[in-house]
């Protein structure tokens, strides 16, 4: 069957067999096809059952359990799933594979009530006790057969999962919620860039009080410097707003479009079929390659320009960060000064209290003394314009990183959709969509496969020549047949 489904399920000798009546492209045949297969699955478990039951001593065997058993047989034709990349536009194993699939997720669903039984009474008797079925014969091989059940009942789990994922792209819905959160994500930032620039507009008003060409980066420049952060402030915003809008209005345009131009493509490749002289429509070709230009080279375009706003920050932070440690040493040497004043000031003071009063020497000591307050209460306002200065370029300091910072995510960003685009420019979207799908389908299945062996293997043995019928060559023949009609049949439409 390995060899034979890759050839009968092709779409084209289907096609050449039944004389170009079945193997269509782009058909949705595969919607009766797959209920098809399943009874053709379940019909050579019926016919093998009512096989054995007209054996002689087997005649007390119940056929619709013994259907339900051969449910859980290891099956390995979902297998033909790893055949879908394959010539993908042309759909070549997608009916078979589909059919197929579609079929052992049923029967799996079915195998549910042995698996749940065996799991459910090896539970009550407490068989999965370390010794319990020890002393028991075939009790080793009665504990595997347990134990591959309830390995099927764990992977069943995710198996069906990841099927599930696989056919209902629940990649592109989880994705979806990721852009989701980006989008507030952006909405968040353009909110803080908003709030900065309102803050540096208020904080420039109150800036001329505080300019004075004998303060150390106290100058004019200061208010030039706050009015130069406005543009790339609203440079990141523009940034995390075109990505909101990319990750957003974009992708649904180019999804809507995308998904226009894909049916009315394989509209005009159905007509073409029937001799009919069909193209689509100019408008949707045109509003399609627009849409994905934007979709493709929107990423690396952003992504250069977010770079460029980083490393512009970048920049402008180190230039700031220099001129706020000159400030803080400075700010340290007036509390020095400062500090020093105040001691001369009560050195002075204690000489004043010591000297009679009039005398030359007292008038001198007051003389110096009030020039020493002069000089204090200078250096105190110094220290209170520097402090602010401080202030307001510690502001202007953290307002750049908070620029770069937020510069850098988006670049960030845009370089993991700009990888993205190449990735899917390197790969056809649908080959890429169909190999996830396979790999996924394979990776759940796999596990299933392995717990139904388990099974198998731990049931025959403690079963028995009890299950062995002398016609197991005529029941192989009917599970063949009807295997390879299936993968036949399943790929007809």
């Amino acid at each position: 069957m390995a060899i034979a489904v890759p050839i009968l399920g092709r779409r084209t000798v289907v096609r050449c067999i039944t004389f170009k009546i079945c193997g269509k492209l782009h058909s949705r045949g595969w919607l009766l096809t797959g209920p098809a297969v399943i009874l053709l699955h379940f019909g050579s478990n019926a016919i093998n059952a009512y096989l054995i039951h007209q054996t002689v001593g087997f005649e007390q065997v119940n056929i619709g359990r013994l259907v339900l058993l051969w449910c859980t047989r290891p099956r390995l034709a979902w297998m033909v799933v790893v055949l879908v990349p394959w010539q993908a536009k042309e759909a070549m194993y997608f009916s078979v594979a589909t059919s197929t699939l579609l079929s052992e997720i049923v029967l799996q669903i079915v195998s549910s009530y042995y698996m749940g039984y065996a799991v459910n009474y090896a539970r009550v008797q407490k068989f999965f006790s370390l010794g319990r079925v020890d002393p028991t014969p075939h009790g080793n091989d009665a504990l595997l057969m347990y134990a591959g059940a309830l390995l099927w009942l764990i992977v069943i789990f995710f198996a069906l999962i990841a099927c599930a994922s696989a056919i209902l792209d629940l990649d592109k819905r989880i994705s979806s919620l990721g852009a989701t959160l980006g989008a507030r994500i952006a909405k968040w930032v353009i909110k803080q860039c908003t709030a900065r620039l309102a803050e540096i507009n208020k904080r420039k008003a109150r800036l001329v009080t505080l300019d004075g060409r004998n303060l150390p980066g106290g100058d004019n420049s200061i208010v030039d410097d706050f009015a130069s952060l406005e543009t790339p402030l609203r440079r990141c915003a523009e940034i995390w707003d075109r990505l909101r809008i990319y990750i957003t209005d974009d992708a649904r345009e180019y999804e809507s479009t995308e998904n226009k131009y894909r049916s009315e493509q394989k509209k005009v490749e159905r007509a073409r079929q029937k001799g009919h002289s069909e193209v689509i429509p100019p408008i949707l070709v045109s509003r399609f390659l627009i849409c994905q230009e934007t979709w493709v080279n929107t990423p690396s375009r952003m992504r250069s320009e977010a770079e460029e706003s980083c490393n512009q920050a970048k920049s402008s932070q180190s230039e700031s960060q220099t001129i706020v440690s000159n400030l803080r040493i400075t700010l340290l040497d007036i509390e020095n000064n400062i500090q020093r004043l105040q001691r001369d000031v009560r050195i002075a003071r204690a000489i004043i209290d010591t000297l009679a009063i009039g005398t030359a020497r007292r008038l001198a000591e007051e003389a110096r003394y009030a020039a020493l307050l002069r000089d204090l209460e200078k250096e105190r306002d110094v220290h209170q314009k520097t402090s602010n200065l401080l202030l307001e370029r510690s502001y202007f300091l953290s307002t750049w990183l908070y620029c770069g910072l937020q510069s850098q995510n988006a670049m960030n960003r845009w370089t993991k959709l700009a990888d993205a685009r190449r990735q899917e420019q390197e790969m056809d979207p649908l080959v890429r969509r169909l190999r996830n799908f396979a790999i996924t389908t394979v990776v759940g299945m796999f596990g299933c496969w392995i717990a139904q062996w388990v099974w198998w293997i731990g049931y025959i043995r403690r079963m028995g020549d009890s299950y062995c019928p002398p016609n197991l060559t005529e029941m192989g023949v009917i599970w063949t047949v009807f295997s390879a009609f299936g993968a036949l049949f399943g790929g007809s439409f």
